[in-house]
């Protein structure tokens, strides 16, 4: 007969019977699932699991940490999902050129998993901006709209010169043609609404040079849709024939509207001029 019994910690429970201890578990915690390469891409750090098959399932519970001895103790709790099917999370929370370690635990009626296994990713200054180094096309960037308001002043022109680059073999360049008067020259591209972050932190960065100095009376750098307009002077050219570089930052509004953005490049400059733009970049911070 059994002589002896006691609980252990309310999940176990030990039997003795005729000196033969036994210890037997009233509790089985969810099994562990599978985490899958964490990437990193214009919206975020990307997360996804298997799915759990437990019948008493109750939650997956996402822990994120920048040591690779990541646990539910000392693990930052990032995320809960209360359905068995939502098996994704992006993490949009993060610094440029760090390492990010992740792991999911899995609870049912009975307890949580003992965790699965971790994946980490170093995370990349990717640039919401396409073919903002100039290397792709002709005589005109690709993915650009140019602008050379050149019906009235046929000598203004805006292109390519594989002769001049502070990145990669080529750069942008402008050309104004107008002694006296300013003539508005520009590029412009949509900017995919999906890659931006509302709320977010954003870093712009372009280099120039310019044969003599230039202040412009331009827009300057605009990203703009019909709910929100972000507007950036563009600072004096130096001149002197040596590359500068340009680096603001800026928030976006935290709502963007639900149509993609147009960014443009604006010059408005009086004079015989030419310079030159490379390496133009917009990164999230």
């Amino acid at each position: 007969m059994i002589n002896h019994y006691k609980f252990l910690r309310k999940t176990s429970v030990i039997f003795t019977f005729l000196g033969l201890t036994v210890l037997y578990s009233c509790n089985r915690p969810a099994t562990d699932v599978t985490l899958n390469e964490v990437t990193q891409d214009a919206e975020g750090i990307q997360i996804n699991w298997s799915a759990s098959d437990d019948d008493k399932f109750e939650s997956y519970k996402l822990y994120k940490h920048n040591s690779s001895g990541i646990d539910e103790l000392n693990g930052e709790l990032i995320h809960v999902a209360t359905s068995s099917d939502e098996v994704e999370f992006t993490d949009i929370n993060f610094d440029p050129l760090s390492t990010y370690y992740y792991r999911v635990y899995v609870e049912n009626n009975k307890g949580i998993s003992s965790g699965s296994n971790i994946e980490s990713v170093t995370t990349e200054t990717i640039s919401i901006v396409r073919n903002g180094n100039f290397e792709s096309g002709e005589s005109e960037p690709t993915e650009w709209t140019v602008i050379e308001n050149n019906i009235s002043e046929p000598l203004n022109n805006i292109e390519l010169d594989p002769t001049m680059a502070s990145e990669g073999s080529k750069s942008l360049k402008f050309h104004h043609n107008n002694a006296s008067g300013c003539w508005e020259m520009w590029i412009q591209q949509y900017i995919n609404l999906s890659d931006l972050t509302p709320g977010g932190t954003y870093q712009l960065s372009f280099d120039y040079r310019s044969n003599e100095t230039i202040t412009t009376d331009g827009i300057g750098v605009q990203i703009k849709n019909s709910d929100f307009t972000i507007t950036i002077p563009i600072e004096t050219f130096s001149g002197g024939d040596v590359w500068y570089n340009q680096t603001t930052s800026f928030t976006l509004p935290d709502y963007l509207g639900g149509t993609d953005p147009i960014l443009r490049v604006h010059f408005c400059v009086s004079g015989v001029l030419d310079w030159w733009i490379d390496d133009f970049q917009i990164i999230k911070v």
